[in-house]
């Protein structure tokens, strides 16, 4: 598969997972799936977005001290013993990031009983690959070669002050796309690059 880039788009209360290729010509040696699951409090009830906010995601966006809210890696077997060795060393240096850290992700998943279905499910569906793809490898060989990834946090960046028109408090200047801090995808900056037209024209 072609390496690529995955990370959260967290708008409010609304997540979504994004992704893309960083390099459509190199192959890489590398392939990846997420998987996506639900907190749950100990009534079987979800937790809500502020709770989330307020005891996962501040946290998690804190483990990479370089570049904060930029991914975390640790490999599956720290990962299921909650703990960080050389192993999760060894698994950083495979992928030659300049952004990714090391960090303790079990954090994501603080309740015991979740962290272990969540190893459960994880492993039942690596048994699922191997059978499909017909590795007669034994688990306990292809465990220690995953990696679990804690993806880039969107939204945490510093913001303009800007109105409607993208325009700024300095005269003259408007602000759209990545710059503007609001929002870093295709769709937002073409929206806000015909905002700051019409703001613009309105002042000629």
């Amino acid at each position: 598969q072609n390496g690529g880039h995955i990370k959260h788009a967290n708008y409010g209360e609304f997540m979504f997972i994004d992704g893309s290729n960083l390099n459509k010509e190199e192959q890489s040696e590398f392939s990846n799936f997420a998987i996506l699951s639900q907190l749950v409090d100990k009534f079987g009830n979800p937790y809500d977005y502020n709770w989330i906010k307020k005891n996962i995601i501040t946290h998690y966006a804190d483990l990479n001290s370089k570049y904060r809210g930029k991914p975390i890696l640790q490999s599956y077997i720290d990962f299921k013993n909650k703990k960080l060795t050389s192993s999760s060393i060894e698994h950083l240096n495979r992928i030659d990031s300049k952004i990714y850290e090391i960090g303790d992700l079990t954090g994501l998943i603080p309740d015991k009983e979740q962290h272990e279905g969540f190893c459960y499910f994880l492993e039942t569906l690596i048994k699922e690959f191997c059978r499909i793809s017909q590795i007669r490898d034994p688990l306990t060989e292809i465990l220690p070669q995953i990696s679990v990834v804690g993806l880039e946090l969107e939204n945490i960046w510093d913001e303009m002050e800007l109105n409607c028109n993208m325009d700024t408090s300095i005269p003259s200047l408007f602000i759209c796309g990545d710059s503007s801090g609001k929002a870093h995808g295709i769709l937002q900056a073409c929206i806000g690059g015909i905002a700051a037209a019409k703001g613009i024209m309105k002042k000629t």
